[in-house]
């Protein structure tokens, strides 16, 4: 099922009969290279042009298989639409694409289609077609495990059929059916499964069965005798042989916790969400886990170590623990947009859909999830019970700052539990907005003291503890902690310790020393297996196990049982992580790295997630390996709009590919990406530091052109000059090479440097040179780009209403490709352009929104934060003076957390400019004279200008005129090449002159083109004419004048003068 209109969905299928559909129409035939091109990059991600044109044609120059894929990519859209984006080069498959899975779930990849002339392109393919013929062994041999394991056997023997006849010439295949047929009693089948597979391999291979095979053969024909057997190979150790008291995994009370249980108790009453906090082992878990038995039904989860790499991994484990203990419909309209944010969801019930796209639509699966989990309630649920939150990822941690926000009718009710010393920002920030809401119950978690710790051990009923002979030396030894205590008791009855004669006991000083004394002790199958289950972290399961091993599932049980009843397993997973890092760090460097490197091996082969696949090849110095899946895992939290994820993400790959000696194009690729990413703290501020990385790995031609391209890009956002012939001819070098939208990229930055030197006119000319490649060979998101560029120099041009016309249509654009990223600079640009016309209102709008949705991609601040300085200037004019003065201090403090750069002065600049501008207004001298007082030294003298024409108004409104400043000033004036910040300051010398000369200035003023097509600056124009009239005598201008002011202010209000002064002006006129 998808939540998207059909009508906007091209469906696209590549297994079988590769075609395409759109809506309802009939599906369409895909040609052979088109099918490739499409195939490839589904499952390959991203791709630059220069890649796929070698792979598709691998036998002609390189210019001419770009030209021969421009083509192709031109015949594609011509006939199907946007299947491919171009992004600056990178190729993907459209947003708006649903690739359908396999139907039936055989059919091969491109089965119609061979690739005989492309010899790389078939290798891929032929490589592609096995895996996914392995996957499906995978799916099935998946299932048959999980049925196996959960005695359902009929199940388990429906999948082991099915697995066989994916792969007839498998011996697993056979050997998982013997397995299965074993385990269901059924003795005679599994013989037959077994003379059926030595035939097979006998007819096919001439070989005998494995020794695994055989052994199982043996198993089956030996049943009880074989069993017995199997048992003595992995018999543990003698001083394992018993097993430990279940009290000490969990003691039969909760001793020394009684305040913390109350205010937990409290708490909860009030309708607070709760939190217990503490250092590892001291309990947090049983606390909350007893407080959760006292309360009723609750979902109980706990994030994991990994899952900070994983975007909403402790959240989905969370929301499936509600799922399955309430039994929540996972086949309504809120399930089923929830899962567009959790696909797990989707899977419970069956069905496809798209994940989320933007933020919006996140925002959207948010409230969705939340209404869905509104049914524990319903269901006599009471809480929704998160353990372990350190270990949690910023996706989850963001996401729960929505759920447990306590508003509406029947807010989520939530219990967390974490180590605050190991919690990162997110999970700071989600603690801190909690208790800042008010509705938030923290309970900090001491040692117990040595009363409470002989109680817990009192508790134990171990005769050996009998008459506090243990507890005191106990305690003195370890401390309060109960896990160390607990840990140390354990270690004490596997060893048979007792006290020496000056009382102390046999244990080593640290908890870290217990536990590995724990695992030393244990049997080598079980120690090897428990070392397996802490470096796979996450990536842990029994098929792992087993292949690790070398052996059949079942013959884990013996080492799994005794792993139980040392305590250190409770089911499949670790009693404490403490336990599982202890362990661990055990692992000598070298076994260490050959088991990472296995167990990304087996993730890979199974599906698991990319980034967990990236660490286990970070761990392993794979860095090659490590890098690629890094970048995969970046682009699916770049596809789920997952903007700061999709950033961190890239940084890893980066340095991992850095140790990669070898790596350069594969590294200029990601560190082009990396440039052109976005993230919510100091992107800007980053990319020089790209730039020149990449410069020095620019080996080709296009790597050339592209780091001029960004070198050039950024130097016109600092507001420096480009020089013109290096750029034309780059213009034409990327053209030669077959690169139009590099081409156009660079074109961009130029006309928005001719255009900020007043020679718009030029500029829109050199943009309309790729207008033919624009409507015929860009994708959406180019053509949104291009009506960017042409919004931005009709507004340098003074083109107000052409620009706010193209303005509309880039992000009409933006929103229709679903690329808020680059929408909020559209947004942001039309705010401030309503805002030259003195539309404030409209501005106001525009700029709310474009904020909102800001903070909704990237979180509060950082990335966008221009948006926050124009909205504050729009604020002052609609006289909201304390949320614009709020607004300005929060964009400057924003700014000053940043990396320094020239960028960021100038935007602070902005922002005093604004607050002293209110200041002067309101009649604050001081607050003014504060705003004003920071350096320009280095800054765009545009921008150095209005700070002096400021300087210039406090003079004159608080003090003595200066008259170096003025003569400062009019030197600015004369050299400006901008018209509307040279009229700016124009106006203010103005009000210096003669009242006859102040009227002649602000006449001419008042019929300069770039005056005309802003409203509000007509308006200050007209009054200050009517106030110069009128000192001047002149009372028929003075009436003229104020007539042409009284028209104006019916639409518009007055740019760059305090309404009060307005109204004066025009209220004295009228008296």
């Amino acid at each position: 099922m998808h939540l998207s209109s059909p009508d906007s969905i091209w469906r696209l299928t590549l297994h079988g009969v590769a075609c395409w559909q759109r809506g309802d129409d009939a599906p369409r035939p895909l040609e052979r290279k088109h099918a490739a091109l499409l195939a490839w990059l589904h499952l390959e991600g991203p791709t630059p042009r220069g890649r796929l044109a070698g792979l598709l044609w691998p036998d002609v120059p390189e210019d001419r298989a770009r030209g021969n894929l421009r083509q192709r990519l031109l015949k594609l859209r011509s006939d199907a639409g946007a299947l491919v984006q171009d992004d600056n080069g990178m190729l993907s498959i459209g947003p708006g694409v649903q690739v359908e899975p396999p139907d039936p779930p055989g059919a091969e990849l491109l089965q119609n289609h061979s690739f005989d002339d492309c010899d790389s392109l078939a290798r891929w393919l032929d490589g592609r077609r096995e895996a996914e013929r392995g996957r499906r062994k995978r799916e099935w041999l998946a299932e048959v495990r999980e049925a196996a394991q959960s005695q359902r056997l009929d199940d388990a023997l429906y999948a082991a059929d099915q697995l066989l006849q994916t792969d007839r010439e498998s011996e697993e295949a056979y050997r998982v059916l013997m397995e299965v047929s074993y385990l269901r009693g059924d003795h005679a089948a599994a013989l037959s499964a077994w003379d059926r597979c030595r035939d097979m391999l006998r007819q096919l291979y001439g070989v005998q069965p494995s020794a695994a095979t055989r052994q199982l053969g043996d198993t089956i024909l030996m049943a009880a005798q074989s069993a017995q057997a199997t048992l003595a190979a992995w018999a543990p150790t003698p001083a394992a042989t018993r097993a430990l008291p279940v009290s000490v995994l969990r003691p039969p009370r909760l001793v020394g916790r009684e305040i913390a249980l109350q205010q937990l108790q409290a708490g909860w009453r009030a309708g607070h969400v709760l939190c217990v906090a503490g250092e590892a082992g001291l309990g947090k878990s049983r606390l909350l886990g007893d407080w959760a038995t006292a309360l009723g039904p609750c979902a109980l989860a706990a994030a994991r170590p990994g899952d900070a790499v994983q975007p909403y991994a402790a959240l989905g484990r969370l929301v499936l623990a509600a799922a399955d203990r309430f039994a929540l419909p996972t086949d309504s309209a809120d399930a089923l947009q929830a899962a567009r944010l959790l696909p797990r969801l989707a899977s419970l019930a069956g069905a496809t859909v798209a994940p989320v796209r933007t933020d919006h639509e996140r925002s959207l699966a948010l409230w969705a999830l939340a209404r869905w989990l509104g049914g524990v309630a319903d269901r006599g649920g009471q809480a929704l019970v998160l353990d372990d939150l350190q270990f949690a990822d910023d996706a989850s941690l963001a996401a729960l700052q929505v759920l447990a926000e306590p508003a509406g009718a029947r807010p989520l009710r939530f219990a967390f539990a974490l180590r605050p010393d190991e919690a990162g920002a997110q999970a700071q920030a989600l603690l801190e907005g909690l208790a800042a809401g008010g509705s938030f119950t923290r309970v900090d978690l001491a040692a117990l003291s040595a009363d409470d710790a002989q109680r817990l051990l009192d508790s134990l009923g171990l005769p050996a503890l009998g008459a506090g002979a243990w507890s005191g030396p106990l305690w003195r030894q370890v401390g309060g902690n109960p896990a160390f205590l607990l840990e140390s008791v354990k270690l004490l009855l596997s060893s048979d310790g007792a006290p020496g004669a000056d009382g102390a006991l046999p244990l080593p000083a640290s908890i870290e020393a217990v536990i590995q004394r724990r695992i030393d002790l244990l049997s080598p199958q079980a120690r090897h297996l428990v070392q397996l289950a802490a470096i796979a972290g996450s990536g842990y399961s029994i098929p792992l196990a087993a292949s690790a091993l070398a052996c059949p599932p079942i013959a884990l049980s013996a080492p799994l049982r005794e792993l139980e009843q040392r305590q250190v397993f409770i089911g499949r997973q670790f009693v404490h992580d403490v336990i599982a890092t202890v362990t661990a760090r055990s692992v000598p460097q070298a076994v260490a790295e050959f088991m990472h490197r296995f167990v990304a091996e087996h993730l890979v082969q199974h599906g698991g997630d990319a980034a967990q696949v990236a660490t286990h090849w970070q761990a392993c110095g794979e860095w090659r390996l490590a890098g690629v899946s890094f970048r995969q895992a970046a682009q699916a939290a770049r596809a789920a709009a997952l903007a700061n994820e999709h950033a961190a993400l890239l940084d890893s790959a980066i340095a991992a590919l850095e140790h990669d000696p070898v790596a350069g194009d594969l590294l200029f690729d990601l560190l082009h990406e990396r440039a052109n990413a976005f993230e919510s703290q100091g992107h800007e501020a980053q990319r020089p530091a790209i730039i020149e990385r990449l410069r020095g790995l620019a080996r080709t031609e296009v790597q050339q052109l592209v780091v001029l391209n960004l070198h050039w890009g950024l130097q016109v956002n600092l507001g420096q000059p480009l020089p013109e012939s290096q750029v034309h001819a780059a213009i034409d070098r990327a053209l030669a090479v077959g690169e139009p939208d590099l081409a156009w990229q660079l074109s961009r930055a130029l006309s928005w440097s001719m255009a900020m030197s007043n020679r718009a006119e030029v500029a829109l000319a050199l943009l309309t040179r790729h207008q033919g490649w624009i409507d015929n060979g860009a994708d959406l998101a180019t053509r949104a780009h291009y009506r960017l560029a042409r919004s931005s120099i009709h507004a340098y041009g003074d083109r107000i209403d052409a620009a706010i016309a193209e303005g509309r249509q880039a992000l009409a654009a933006f929103s229709a490709a679903s690329d808020w990223p680059n929408a909020l600079p559209a947004m942001s640009n039309l705010g401030v352009m309503h805002y030259w016309r003195g539309e404030y209102a409209d501005a106001c709008a525009v700029l709310t929104d474009a904020r909102n949705r800001r903070e909704a991609l990237y979180g509060t601040g950082g990335a966008g934060v221009k948006i926050d300085i124009h909205l504050g200037a729009v604020l002052y004019e609609l006289g909201r003076h304390d949320d614009a003065r709020t607004m300005l201090q929060g964009a400057i403090a924003e700014l000053q957390r940043m990396p320094p750069a020239d960028y960021i002065r100038t935007d602070i600049l902005l922002a005093e400019n604004h607050l002293a501008q209110m200041a002067i207004a309101l009649g604050q001298a001081d607050a003014a004279a504060a705003a004003l007082a920071s350096s320009t030294d280095g800054l765009a003298e545009r921008w150095v200008g209005r700070r002096m024409a400021l300087r210039l108004r406090w003079q004159r409104c608080f003090g003595t005129v200066d008259a170096a400043l003025v003569a400062a000033l009019q030197g600015v004036v004369a050299r400006l090449a901008s018209p509307f910040n040279r009229v700016l300051m124009e106006l203010e010398l103005a009000r210096l002159l003669a009242p006859a000369e102040a009227l002649a200035a602000c006449a001419s003023l008042h019929d300069n083109p770039a005056v005309q097509v802003r409203p509000g600056l007509q308006l200050h124009c007209a009054a200050l004419a009517t106030q110069m009239a009128r000192r001047a005598g002149d009372e028929r201008a003075a009436r003229h004048w104020a007539a042409t002011a009284g028209t104006l202010i019916r639409h518009c209000q007055p740019f760059d003068m305090a309404g009060s002064e307005l109204a004066q002006i025009l209220g004295a006129d009228q008296g």
